[in-house]
């Protein structure tokens, strides 16, 4: 069964750059109404932004500036989202890092996240 994605909200973390902001344009490529980019970079975040407005227009992408760590920053990225498209369909929970120099953080990013919160 395909998913059709024609006039579906998404919201992508890790959406800054890399996969996620692949993804995000895979999505309006495909027929999706918005996309939110979630990062917790803000520069990469606004690059990216600019770059999904100049292909995309400037109503179809929105940034929001999101640790995945971080609950309420992450309930924040859907309301967001929800108060500029009117919903979400499809979450891509992409961010993740790689850096055991920081393993703690590591592991609430790539392995908590938001996951033990939906209980």
């Amino acid at each position: 069964m395909v998913f059709n994605i024609q006039g579906k909200v998404a919201l992508v973390t890790g959406g800054g750059s890399g996969l996620g902001l692949e993804y995000a344009k895979i999505l309006l490529r495909n027929g999706a109404k918005g996309v939110t980019l979630a990062d917790i970079d803000s520069g990469l975040g606004n690059v990216a932004l600019s770059q999904m407005n100049k292909e995309f227009g400037p109503d179809k992408t929105i940034f929001v500036t999101t640790d995945v760590s971080n609950i309420k920053q992450f309930e924040d990225a859907f309301r967001k989202t929800i108060e500029t498209f009117g919903y979400v369909d499809i979450l891509i929970n992409n961010a993740g890092i790689l850096n055991d120099g920081i393993w703690e953080k590591e592991i609430s990013i790539n392995v908590v996240r938001i996951h033990s919160k939906c209980k």
